[in-house]
């Protein structure tokens, strides 16, 4: 067998384990999966397999923290962190679930992080000797520039952007937020992708990585808010919801893959 047979037939079934679980999460597996597409698909199974293949152990890791099977939670995030190190930061999920004070120290951090990269003040660098002792490589991301890796302008929009998506689930699904550990776990997971993705403004390589992987909850945030919306027969909102992201999936592709649309 060829690598690249091998690599599709791997993507493919790491696909669906992920579209697999998600959808035990989210209840309606065809949300789940637009929202997954819209987002990540072109990101992740297009570009970056190895954090698409980690976060495929991720999204079984989530589920089994909400059937509150902790072990086997911790097990999944374990092995997607061994195909990807970034999947690790999956762990503080157990951290924000347990201690809710953690959570609430999230969405205050949430709303200041913008300050961050108002007066430009930079985190990573203060921490060059520990990442050196972790990986000496990764003191590349930190050595390039800033408009290097921000060459199309588009990283703050980016962070506005979920921001803004995280206020409203924030406001729309307070009552779910309140009263389900697991719900306001995620919540706070992609409001600390937001958060790091601030406080790493200057070092955009890693910032985008740590950003983009933590906001995978938001797939299942999306969900539940269209649900929501569904429900409540608002319409409006769902049509807007879902021509947004279609419209997000459009873009992305053509940043992505510039060459298909000249």
């Amino acid at each position: 067998m060829s690598f690249p047979v091998f690599a599709g037939l791997a993507t493919i079934s790491l696909l669906f384990l992920k579209l697999r679980y998600l959808s035990k999460i989210v209840e309606n597996p065809y949300v789940g999966m637009f929202f997954y597409a819209s987002l990540y698909l072109l990101l992740f199974e297009g570009t970056v397999l190895r954090v698409a293949y980690a976060t495929a152990f991720v999204i079984p890791g989530l589920y089994f923290l909400q059937q509150k099977k902790y072990w086997l939670s911790a097990l999944f995030i374990m092995l997607g962190g061994l195909i990807h190190f970034s999947a690790f930061v999956y762990l503080v999920a157990f951290m924000i679930y347990f201690a809710r004070p953690l959570g609430n120290l999230i969405l205050w951090a949430f709303v200041t992080a913008p300050l961050l990269a108002i007066f430009d003040y930079s985190i990573l660098s203060l921490f060059r000797d520990w990442i050196a002792t972790i990986n000496p490589r990764y003191l590349l991301y930190l050595d390039q520039k800033v408009i290097i890796q921000n060459s199309t302008g588009l990283y703050f929009y980016f962070i506005a952007f979920f921001a803004l998506i995280l206020l409203a689930i924030e406001f729309f699904l307070r009552p779910l937020l309140h009263s389900d550990r697991f719900a306001l776990t995620l919540q706070r997971l992609a409001m600390l992708g937001v958060i790091l993705m601030c406080a790493l403004h200057d070092h955009v390589a890693v910032g985008a990585r740590l950003g983009e992987i933590l906001l995978l909850p938001i797939v299942i945030l999306l969900s539940w808010l269209y649900m929501h919306f569904d429900q409540n027969r608002s319409t409006l909102l769902k049509g807007v919801l879902v021509a947004g992201f279609m419209a997000y999936m459009l873009a992305r592709s053509i940043y992505l893959y510039p060459g298909l649309w000249a």
